[in-house]
């Protein structure tokens, strides 16, 4: 977080320093007064009475130059990004596929995976491209992934780009798609190219963030004439969270601190939901606010600790109240102040996270 504010601030002096006039602009033009009143405002740090009374500047006057100023500096900032992304690479490429997997783990998957289903939709896709390639494909078995948790659309388009990646190296003659023989959750690509040949760089990057966005992991291999490229996932079924708010965007705020992580996350804005989950599934661990409508979090606590059914399952308290004994008083088995980082979150999950390491 630090590094990223450091980089936020200097494209913010870069933009502004973007805007000083050039050389020969007499020193009484409104670029120059702009330029400096932003000086002022966001680099000097000096609050608009004090930038105003320095420039001489009415106060309509004075907001109508801030208010050029900041919109030559968005002007600049925008031609920035579009220059960038215009010039893309495959590692910006990465960095994007990257975006959307964490906007597609935000929402939590419930159900194993159904490998005949998915073997049956990558053939279709998978065995008319080898065809024009003219390259025989084999694809037996996806059984090693039965069962295991994760976002069905990740996980096809991983499978996708590291097909397709191996099909496109130089004189491919076979291709097989097997599950992983060794005993592990994974899939094994099997490729036979000229001698030597390696996946490049910038496909096996696109691959690697699929897998790993979904929670696994990436390894290539060259043995006798073949390449290998094993994608491979831990499989272990995932703790479910109950995170009690009344706050949304709290509630998307921990999908995506979990994403990739061993936490299916459930949400309730309210008792009446919260007990509703309760009852259908039992969560491994509950996140609970305090300050909610009707019925606040300290009450909703008492009668889970007040049921034989529901008492065992722990809860930590989550509020911007520091009230941490009243907490742990009333049966609480941690407290978490707000706001809340990926790593207090990860932290304070820890004792119940069934991850290795």
């Amino acid at each position: 977080m630090l590094l990223r504010g450091q980089h936020l601030r200097r494209l913010l002096l870069a933009s502004i320093q973007a805007q000083r006039p050039a050389a020969g602009v007499p020193a009484s033009s409104p670029d120059w007064r702009t330029y400096h009143l932003l000086e002022l405002r966001y680099i000097e740090g000096q609050n608009p009475g004090e930038a105003m009374r320095q420039l001489g500047l009415a106060r309509s006057q004075f907001y109508r130059e801030q208010a050029r100023g900041i919109d030559a500096v968005a002007t600049y900032l925008w031609g920035r990004y579009l220059n960038s992304y215009n010039t893309s690479t495959d590692v910006s490429r990465s960095d994007l596929i990257r975006t959307e997997a964490e906007r597609l783990t935000a929402f939590p998957v419930q159900h194993g995976l159904d490998d005949r289903e998915l073997l049956d939709d990558l053939s279709a896709i998978l065995k008319p491209l080898a065809i024009v390639k003219g390259i025989d494909a084999q694809i037996t078995s996806l059984a090693s992934l039965r069962g295991l948790v994760v976002d069905r659309v990740l996980l096809k388009q991983a499978l996708l780009v590291a097909f397709n990646s191996l099909l496109n190296l130089p004189r491919t003659q076979h291709l097989e798609v097997i599950s992983s023989p060794d005993g592990t959750t994974g899939v094994w690509f099997r490729a036979q190219p000229i001698s030597g040949t390696s996946v490049p760089e910038n496909e096996l990057a696109l691959c690697r963030s699929l897998v790993e966005a979904t929670g696994g992991s990436t390894e290539v291999t060259a043995k006798d004439d073949a390449l290998e490229l094993r994608l491979m996932w831990s499989f272990t079924q995932p703790q479910t969270l109950l995170v009690v708010d009344d706050n949304a965007g709290l509630i998307d705020l921990f999908r995506r601190y979990l994403a990739g992580h061993s936490w299916r996350v459930l949400g309730a804005m309210n008792g009446i939901e919260a007990r509703e989950i309760v009852a259908d599934s039992l969560p491994h661990v509950i996140v609970l606010d305090v300050m909610m409508p009707q019925e606040d979090g300290w009450e909703l606590l008492q009668s889970l600790k007040a049921s034989e059914r529901l008492r065992n399952i722990p809860v930590i308290v989550c509020s911007v109240l520091d009230q941490p004994q009243i907490a742990l008083s009333l049966g609480a088995l941690a407290y978490l102040p707000k706001p809340v980082t990926q790593q207090q979150l990860l932290h304070s999950l820890a004792p119940w996270s069934t991850e290795k390491g």
